[in-house]
């Protein structure tokens, strides 16, 4: 069955001038115009295409595929803005539209990126766009563990944080204390579970693992490598700015200065006024 909002793998049955028609196992079929083909097609071939209802409300194939599918979260710019709402670029031929009941924050720019969940219009099929994305996390609570690797989704920011969600089924909350390179709202990052309270169930995450003892070889190592790549020398030490320590170690100021603590203690390292540098 060919699904709408999503990729579909259809055989090519015939094509002309004005495009293909593709047809999937159950000989279910729809149209593929030559405005939307990356390239030439032959009869018989199988394509992956995206699936969507256009502007006259037919179903229409195209070779240009989206990062996201429908039923799932996804962060677009916006592209025009109206008085209804806002219509935002996803990367199709038809742009996804995000009305003004569903936003959360009624000012738009042209061209800043909004974190949406993708859904379909029960109306008339079409893709559409929703700020209010707690309506569409997990209502039942689920089950991490401490340390858990996770992926978040950066959500909004508060005076305390930052509101994330949490592999697209939960939400979270990322501390100030706990960031230390610049966040962009609508990213996808690692992350780490570093506390569920038990008093209202609430999720804290970290952008680093926890607990440096049993993770401090791994922050040697990488120092260590990184000084080797780097002819033995790099323009670090505990005077460096959190951000370009992040960019060049991906780690936290608190777990480098620990490890080149520790590795200046084992005489590996110099710790000097213009960085560290193997001894």
């Amino acid at each position: 069955m060919i699904t709408e909002g999503k990729r579909n793998i259809l055989k090519v049955r015939e094509w002309d001038e004005n495009g293909a028609i593709l047809e999937d196992q159950e000989q279910d079929s729809i149209f593929l115009p030559n405005q939307y083909m990356t390239r030439a097609v032959e009869t018989g071939e199988e394509l992956e295409v995206f699936v969507f209802i256009d502007n006259i409300e037919e179903r229409i194939a195209t070779m240009e595929l989206p990062a996201f599918e429908v039923d799932s979260f996804a962060c677009l710019p916006v592209k025009a803005v109206e008085s209804y709402g806002v219509f935002l670029d996803g990367g199709l031929p038809k742009d996804i539209f995000l009305p003004n009941k569903l936003a959360i924050y009624k000012k738009f720019d042209v061209g800043e990126k909004r974190l949406v969940y993708i859904s379909t219009d029960p109306l008339n099929g079409k893709m559409v766009a929703s700020e209010k994305l707690s309506n569409f996390l997990s209502e039942e609570p689920v089950e991490y563990e401490y340390n858990q690797e996770v992926n978040l989704r950066i959500w909004r920011k508060t005076p305390l944080g930052y509101r994330v969600i949490i592999n697209d089924e939960s939400e979270g909350m990322l501390f100030n204390n706990q960031v230390f390179r610049k966040i962009i709202i609508g990213e996808s990052c690692k992350g780490y579970i570093k506390d569920i309270r038990e008093s209202d169930g609430k999720i804290d995450v970290s952008l680093s693992k926890l607990g440096f003892k049993e993770h401090i070889d791994e922050h040697q190592n990488t120092i260590l490598n990184k000084l080797k790549a780097a002819g033995g020398a790099l323009p670090l030490n505990d005077k460096s700015a959190p951000e370009l320590i992040y960019s060049e170690l991906s780690m936290s100021k608190k777990n480098f200065k620990k490890a080149i603590g520790a590795l200046y203690k084992k005489r590996q390292i110099l710790i000097e006024e213009q960085g560290i540098r193997l001894s």
